[in-house]
Parts: structure tokens; C-alpha cells; sequence
């Protein structure tokens, strides 16, 4: 161990290139009973640490990053704090059903490093804050490094039904919840994966190996490929607190499963482990990061170590039962309120300004950005840039005080950093259009398909902190604002009624006791929006079809396909929104019709082409 912390005190010189680690880890699905362990009211907040999310894809909606981001900082305040983090999200299909998400973490080499190896990029952000600064061989390299190549990359599946709501009371039984499973797989992004594969009785730890696999059965550990096997194998392979007083026991169990043995914990009704424990079902649904993931950390060397000359630095974490009363501050919030320029906080537009995201500093007050830098100030009532600030999933700012004490005569001096949480208005609101659907025949305004009104479904983020949402809505052809609240805004959208034949604008206003923060208004125009209809009837040697609700004239195309082979038997584009496709020369068979609009499937129907006598 003192070998360890000797040579982390020099990691990092030299960085070269950041590459993905291979074998990536999985998020499972599975048939247990569903589970729910809710959110303390009283939690301890670790750090300062952000996790930035870069959003892969054109389909990823606001509801669906507003869940996304409620998981990020659900992590975030159990992990000690390290440099910003950068994790790419997206949707893809996997070929194995049971898997809900796939993660993959990336790596960075040394010159310099423990045992002269590479270690993953997350490790490397936490250890550049508790021993020292990589040194890059230039500023392009530092970039890439800290704030533009990801240490993680998550995949969702498009097949699973997620359930996106922030309230866990209210998920969908038939449903997974969503922010339960990207939990688990922002933890194992985060390091909570054992990179290692079973060949026979052996167990071969992966190259390049992340800091949990060194430590447990890696470099660390420096035990034997079949001794490793066994462990893996002998159900008692664990993890424990760093003052050892408590045991986390890893699924261990006989014969070796890849992905799963020793990646999860041991399944049982501890809800200190439950999070990280094997396959989530549907209708289960976990807020609370329990004490096994904090000894996790410590068993991985995320500690700071202990400060045994003449100097150092006293980290002191807080707690949600402790927050600090939110004073007026002493410019109101509104929709033109001021914003500091990001480059109040970079050299330049070319550099990253790393020692504004460090964890000590100079004597003073601080509160969190939302890129992770550290923003100084004198009084609470100070604070009026919202739109910069970031939150924890209650909605507080997050603040840290430092102060400095000296020795004898000056001759050293210690840091002493102490978290602490502020109480805050609302985050300024974000929506935008996530799709529109004919409502059924209802009391409401609206009878049938015929009727121009339609259901604008709006999805809505950054709702941490707001406990109601206003909207003001003006449609074009009554130019009348009227207002509304939003019925449950823990499901990150709400409904709004429009005529698909006039845009609305909108204004939202977030709304908490401690006052409200207005949006800036944005407007719907659904007449380039709204899908066509397409009524299909077989009949004889010909299929009719009607097309409804295609205003802009968009243009339609058809595909008829053989089921037996999977030919296409017949295609081309619906010259009008009335007409027939012929099917006569169409050999007998099972047949699918399919009607297109741009890439988009709009109407699909089967029919069984039987030869008429």
C-alpha cells in the first residue's frame, strides 16, 4: 500500500492516447419480484463532482434526458469529487433481449503509473484531484483529455419499455423503470465492472484492467489466473470498508458467469447493495445509492490519503437536513437575467481552465457550475445567474466553503474544505414538441380524426427543484393567452390541445416556495408535423386506400412484401390521397402491405392473397 500512494504522487506524466476498454458490461433484465426503495429524505452529499451527458442521436427527448440527468445526479452526490465526467448516451438494439443497457468505459495509458500500467479515465479524473495534475505534452492534449473525448459511453435499448417518470410511485408495473436502470449503468460506467474473462479453469484479467479489477483480482492483488478463478468461483469474494468493519460479498457463485460473476453483489434484502445487485426487473424501482457503493469507492483508493506530514487537505461532506435558507437575492430572476461568459473561466476559446474545477483553492466561498467549475462569491444574495448553477436532484446549489490554517511560523499550511447545500428558485424551464397524437372520441373539444385538434405531447426538463409548472398558451387563431398548470410535471411532459392547422406559442413558469423563474416563449407549428393517416381495404385483385390529414401535400410511398421469403413483390409512391394499388399478378401467399411517409412507417396490413376461382 505505501508503494501505491508513493507511486500515485507522480501519475499521469506523459498521457497518451485515450482509447475504449473492450468486453463491455451489461445491464440485465430479469423476472425477480419488483422491488422499491425509495429516496432518503436525509442523505449525505459527497462532493462537487458533474457528469456531462453527450446525447447521440436525433430521437432522444427532453423527457428522456430530464430522466437521464435525475440519474446523473442521483450518482453525483455519492461519488467523491473528481474532475467533470463525460458520458455519451444513446439507443441501439441488442440482439440479447435481456439486456437493458450496455456500458463502456474507456481507458487511458502512462509513462507514469501505478506498476506501469493503464488505468481507466475515471480513475485518472479522481486521482488528478487528490495527488497531482497530469502533465500533458500540450494544450490539445489536456482538452482531449478533461473536457472533449468521453470516459463512458451508455447504450439503451430500443426494445425495452422504459417507464421515464421521476416518481417512482408511479411507475408502470409493466414497465422498466428507467432511471433505476441507468443508475446501475452510470455506476458501472463509473468504475463498478471487472474487466477479466474465464478460459477453462483460469481467469484472465483484460488489458488494459480498470481500478476495481486491479484491486480485486488484477495487478493489486497479484494473485495467480487459476487462484483467480477460484476466488471468483468460491462465494466469498468481496469487497470491504476501509476500515474494515464492514463486507460486501460479490456474486461468486459456481460455475463462472461472464459479466455477471463478481460484477454485482450477492442477491438479498440488504438495500445497502440492492442497486448494484443482479437484473432489474419490471416495476422495480431504486433511488437510493446505499453504504456498499461508498465502501466500493474507498476499496478502489478514491480516498484521499491521510495526511501524515506537515500539510494536507480536510474534506468535510453534508447533508440534505442541512441546508442553508434561500435569501432574495438582490437582482430579481427573470427571462433576461444576466450570464457570466464561460470565458470568465478559460484562458481562452482554445484552452480549459482545470484549476477552476479543482477540488481546494484559495480561501472563500464557492458555488458549483454546471460545467464544474467552481464560481467565487462574497454573500448569498450574490447569487442570480440560475441558468449556470448546478443542482442536486432537491434542486440546491451546491457550495463549498475552503478555509486555510497555518503551522508554526507559516511554514505549511492545510486546506479545510467543508460542502454545504443552498436552497434556490427553480431552474429556468426547458421543453420542447416531442410528438402529437389524434385523441379517441372524448367529451373534450375533441369528437373524432376528423377534427383538426390534436394532442401535442410536450416533454419537459430540468425539473429538479420545481414543484409546479404554469403554462401560457396562445394559439395563432384565437390570439387570446390562456394559462394552465400542469397536472403531474414527475412525468417530465404534459399534453397540450391545439389545432394542427395553427401554431401555439408557449411560455412555461417553474414554480417553487421560494419563487418562480419564467421561460422563454417558443412556438409548435404542427402543420409540418403531423404524420397522414391511411385507411387500407383489400378487396378482390385491388387495395384501396384513403389518406387523411396530410395537409403539406407530403409524399407517400408503398412496399408490398412476401412474408414466405421476404421479396418485394411490388412497390411506389400514392400519386393522391385516394386511389388503388393493384395486386393483380400478386402470386397466392402471405403478404404485408407497408406505407411510408419520408423513413417513417405509417400503416401496416397483412393479408393472405388467395387465388380467386
Amino acid at each position: 500500500m505505501r508503494k501505491f500512494f508513493f507511486t500515485l504522487s507522480i501519475l499521469f506524466i506523459g498521457l497518451s492516447n485515450v482509447f475504449s476498454q473492450k468486453n463491455p458490461n451489461m445491464v440485465y433484465s430479469t423476472e425477480k419480484t419488483p422491488l422499491t426503495i425509495t429516496l432518503p429524505v436525509e442523505r449525505n452529499i459527497y462532493g462537487g463532482t458533474i457528469i456531462n451527458v453527450t446525447y447521440k442521436g436525433s430521437q432522444i427527448s427532453k423527457t428522456i434526458k430530464g430522466a437521464f440527468e435525475y440519474a446523473c445526479k442521483l450518482v453525483e452526490e455519492n461519488i467523491p469529487t473528481t474532475f467533470p465526467l463525460n458520458i455519451n448516451m444513446e439507443f441501439t438494439s441488442f440482439t440479447d433481449a435481456n439486456c437493458l443497457a450496455q456500458v463502456e468505459t474507456y481507458s487511458v495509458s502512462s509513462d507514469v503509473a501505478p506498476q506501469y500500467r493503464e488505468t481507466d479515465k475515471v480513475y485518472a479524473k479522481r486521482c488528478s484531484q487528490t495527488y497531482s495534475f497530469p502533465h500533458f505534452t500540450d494544450q490539445n492534449e489536456e482538452i482531449s483529455f478533461f473536457r472533449d473525448t468521453p470516459d463512458a459511453t451508455i447504450k439503451f435499448s430500443k426494445r425495452a419499455k422504459f417507464d421515464y417518470n421521476l416518481d417512482q410511485n408511479k411507475i408502470n408495473p409493466n414497465k422498466y423503470d428507467f432511471i433505476t436502470v441507468a443508475t446501475q449503468a452510470l455506476l458501472k460506467a463509473i468504475g463498478f465492472n471487472i474487466k477479466a474473462y474465464a478460459s477453462g479453469n483460469l481467469l484472465k484479467v483484460a488489458t488494459p484492467e480498470n481500478q476495481f479489477t486491479a484491486k480485486l483480482i488484477g495487478s493489486y492483488a497479484m494473485s495467480s489466473e487459476e487462484d483467480n478463478y477460484k476466488y471468483a468461483t468460491s462465494g466469498k469474494a468481496n469487497i470491504y470498508s476501509e476500515d474494515g468493519k464492514r463486507t460486501w460479498y460479490l456474486n461468486s457463485d459456481t460455475p463462472y458467469k461472464q459479466g455477471i460473476s463478481l460484477n454485482y453483489f450477492v442477491d438479498s434484502d440488504d438495500k445497502e447493495t440492492a442497486i448494484m445487485q443482479y437484473g432489474i426487473s419490471k416495476g422495480t424501482s431504486i433511488r437510493y445509492i446505499g453504504k456498499a457503493i461508498q465502501d466500493f469507492f474507498s476499496f478502489c483508493g478514491w480516498d484521499r490519503p491521510i495526511a501524515t506530514g506537515m500539510s494536507g487537505t480536510n474534506v468535510k461532506g453534508t447533508t440534505t437536513s442541512n441546508v442553508q435558507q434561500f435569501q432574495q437575492p438582490q437582482k430579481v430572476n427573470s427571462t433576461n437575467e444576466s450570464y457570466i461568459s464561460p470565458t470568465s473561466y478559460y484562458n481562452n476559446s482554445n484552452s480549459y481552465d482545470i484549476g477552476s474545477k479543482q477540488e481546494w483553492g484559495d480561501a472563500g466561498k464557492y458555488v458549483l457550475l454546471k460545467d464544474g467549475s467552481w464560481q467565487p462569491f462574497k454573500n448569498l444574495t450574490d447569487l442570480t445567474n440560475n441558468s449556470l448553477y448546478a443542482r442536486t436532484i432537491d434542486g440546491y446549489l451546491r457550495l463549498k466553503n475552503i478555509s486555510v490554517s497555518y503551522g508554526p511560523g507559516g511554514n505549511y499550511k492545510n486546506h479545510h474544505i467543508t460542502y454545504e447545500l443552498y436552497d434556490y428558485i427553480p431552474q429556468k424551464p426547458n421543453a420542447e414538441f416531442n410528438n402529437v397524437e389524434y385523441p379517441a372520441d372524448t367529451n373534450t373539444r375533441v369528437s373524432n380524426e376528423e377534427d383538426n385538434f390534436v394532442e401535442a405531447e410536450i416533454g419537459i426538463k430540468d425539473l429538479e427543484g420545481t414543484t409546479q409548472i404554469l403554462v401560457e398558451q396562445t394559439d395563432s387563431d384565437y390570439p387570446v393567452p390562456y394559462s394552465y398548470m400542469v397536472d403531474n410535471i414527475s412525468e417530465g411532459k404534459f399534453t397540450a390541445f391545439m389545432n394542427k392547422l395553427y401554431p401555439s406559442t408557449f411560455k412555461l413558469t417553474y414554480i417553487n416556495k421560494n419563487g418562480k423563474t419564467e421561460g422563454e416563449p417558443f412556438t409548435i407549428d404542427l402543420r409540418a408535423k403531423v404524420e397522414p393517416q391511411i385507411k387500407i381495404n383489400i378487396s378482390k385483385d385491388r387495395i384501396i386506400y384513403n389518406v387523411k390529414h396530410n395537409d403539406s401535400q407530403k409524399k407517400l410511398y408503398y412496399q408490398i412484401t412476401n412474408i414466405t421469403n421476404g421479396n418485394i413483390i411490388s412497390k411506389g409512391f400514392l400519386p393522391d390521397n385516394k386511389g388503388i394499388i393493384p395486386t393483380k399478378g400478386i402470386r397466392e401467399g402471405l403478404h404485408i402491405v407497408t406505407v411510408f411517409c419520408g423513413k417513417s412507417k405509417i400503416s401496416e396490413l397483412k393479408w393472405n392473397n388467395i387465388k380467386q376461382q
